[in-house]
């Protein structure tokens, strides 16, 4: 019994569906896992230490004061942290643009320090890890807005 032309190419074409179906599956799924792997978590979970914002506020205020007011980076009107989607992009930004007569000047750890501060004073807690000067593990590391307090 031969086929016709036509049902040959409707043969062809469900067979290609179901691939692609397939090949979509697995790719969620794959896609699903690797985000759940390497979730990094929120800025909620005390990704930098007391210490380091400590460092990071004596940089902040010895060479971002020249250019910048503190307010600048605190939430409020502009909100300038809830901006970034992550951390990642949040040290980039910082680390290779600024200072501005110099961008790219400081070191990691002291962009780092800076990004730990500029956390601090939004609200976000310290934790018992200093934060890592290294794009890759800062950007897993999601940016979601401060809880309210007590006191708000």
């Amino acid at each position: 019994m031969s086929r016709s032309l036509a049902e040959c190419m409707r043969a062809g074409a469900v067979l290609s569906i179901a691939l692609a179906l397939v090949f979509v599956t697995s790719g969620i799924a794959r896609a699903r896992q690797a985000s759940e792997t390497a979730d990094g978590g929120t800025v909620l979970d005390g990704v930098y230490t007391a210490e380091q914002a400590e460092q990071g506020g004596a940089v902040f205020h010895s060479v971002c004061t020249l250019c910048h007011a503190l307010n600048e980076f605190v939430y409020g009107t502009h909100q300038p942290v809830a901006k970034f989607p992550n951390l990642g992009d949040m040290f980039l930004r910082i680390s290779s643009q600024m200072p501005m007569d110099n961008p790219g000047g400081l070191s990691f750890q002291e962009y780092a320090a800076i990004v730990s501060y500029i956390l601090e004073q939004n609200g976000y807690p310290a934790g018992e890890t200093e934060l890592p000067a290294d794009i890759s593990k800062l950007t897993p590391i999601r940016v979601v807005p401060p809880q309210p307090t007590a006191d708000d």
